[in-house]
């Protein structure tokens, strides 16, 4: 059987996605410096040759204090008593303080000096959600940012998740205090990072990175619809329906996540609508592309391995539908591990369905890694350990190429082998029907 077509084309796509997808400049490697006791001294860094910088290291931190910027003198310490210094950006979960570790829930303010270079001007700010589940970020007594609505207790907070982006004060000297609060989430604090930098390269990161969201979740949709269509004229092919639902769902988890376009453009939805969905559109891969696999390759992926599969999927996806928020978030990090598991898995099922040469599988193979390999590293990267966050649009869009790529070439097949049959019978019927004529003839 002849090896498909669309290995060659699938690379050169990878080259145009790695180009298209570089939302982010890459990193020089000047030492980049870090915040110490609530001070962090950039009047050496260039944004205009060494590009944005994280705010990281030790922020001022006030436990179950929500203090204004005139409570702080400008030195950036407090007139409170329980201040201590914690590492920003990560959850403040394990922070111990007064002896006792603070737990995922409450509120506090952080804050944090920024020395900055003579004659700086025109610079602008990134805050990705995930500060807690409501934040407000004040710069110089001037409020900047705001998700949502941070509240002391459950009733009076209103979560939000948006990417914020905005200018700061053209000033020597920024003081950043931060509220945040937590109350509905399993892990609470200044989770992601504040990054300041150039205005012009945050409009620039920000229209790239939704314009590809953008098209991918369209792209999607379309080829989710697409292959539904095929399955409605064609019930036996039960590979399309599912295929078609992997879409769908992918493109949900895409107007959720990253610059969560679908909360924009919906801001009136509760918050728990789209965190909900958030949860649903990543717990609902795994068992769907686990039928996809079985249907395509039933003899390598077996019926007892997808038992499993479905059966340890489904009770974490009905936690997502029916509990709250502070009882199904605690699933992600098993669910997760879970979705390691199921990863390799399907990798030797196709690893398996090469060896048996079946139709497709180099194909599903080489876009699933590229895909697993984002997957892992984003998970990674939500769990603070290592990797670059929001990589999964570049692995998606290698992987539903591969998966459409393979489905076209098994179509193709089937087409090919029915024109061919077609072909045989015809010229047997026209040899069988001179054969009678010469008989009757004779």
């Amino acid at each position: 059987m002849r090896r498909p077509r669309f290995l060659p084309l699938l690379a050169l796509c990878a080259l145009i996605a790695t180009l298209a997808l570089g939302c982010t400049p890459p990193k020089n490697t000047k030492p980049r410096p870090l915040a110490s006791k609530g001070v962090i001294d950039l009047r050496q860094w260039d944004f205009a040759t060494d590009g944005p910088i994280d705010l990281k290291g030790e922020w001022e931190f006030y436990w179950k204090q929500l203090l204004a910027p005139s409570d702080l003198d400008s030195a950036g310490h407090g007139l409170a008593l329980a201040k201590s210094y914690i590492q920003a950006p990560g959850k403040w979960n394990a922070h111990v303080v007064d002896g006792k570790e603070v737990g995922g829930q409450g509120f506090a303010t952080y804050s944090l000096k920024v020395l900055l270079p003579e004659g700086t001007s025109d610079l602008g700010f990134h805050i990705p959600d995930g500060q807690g589940s409501a934040h407000e970020t004040y710069v110089n007594s001037q409020n900047i940012a705001r998700n949502g609505k941070v509240g002391q207790i459950a009733d009076t907070e209103v979560p939000q998740y948006l990417p914020q982006y905005g200018a700061l004060p053209a000033n020597a000297t920024l003081f950043f205090v931060v509220h945040v609060s937590n109350h509905v989430h399993l892990n609470g604090g200044l989770q992601t990072p504040i990054t300041i930098g150039r205005q012009h390269t945050f409009q620039d990161t920000r229209n790239r990175a939704r314009l590809v969201e953008g098209f991918l979740a369209g792209a999607l949709i379309i080829m989710g619809l697409y292959h539904f269509a095929l399955y409605f004229y064609r019930r036996k092919d039960r590979g399309a329906l599912w295929f078609g639902t992997l879409c769908l769902s992918m493109s949900l988890r895409l107007s959720v996540i990253g610059e969560r376009l679908l909360i924009e453009a919906l801001p009136d939805v509760p918050w728990i609508i789209f965190i909900k969905l958030e949860y649903l559109s990543f717990y609902a891969l795994v068992p769907v592309f686990g039928l996809f696999l079985h249907n395509v390759y039933p003899l390598q992926f077996g019926k007892f391995a997808l038992r499993l599969l479905v059966t340890l999927a489904v009770p974490m996806i009905t936690a997502v539908i029916i509990l709250p928020s502070t009882w199904f978030t605690p699933t992600l990090k098993p669910y997760q591990i879970f979705g390691v598991v199921a990863i390799l898995y399907a990798i030797i099922v196709l690893v398996r369905a090469i060896r048996n040469k079946q139709q497709g599988a180099r194909l599903i193979l080489s876009g699933f890694l590229i895909y697993s390999a984002t997957a892992v590293n984003d998970i990674l990267h939500n769990l603070f350990l290592m990797g670059s966050g929001n990589l999964v649009p570049l692995g998606l869009f290698f992987f539903i190429f591969a998966q459409a790529g393979a489905l076209a070439h098994r179509i193709a097949a089937a087409f090919n082998s029915s024109e061919d049959l077609s072909t045989n019978l015809e010229a047997k019927v026209e040899e069988r029907t001179q054969a009678l004529e010469k008989a009757k003839g004779e």
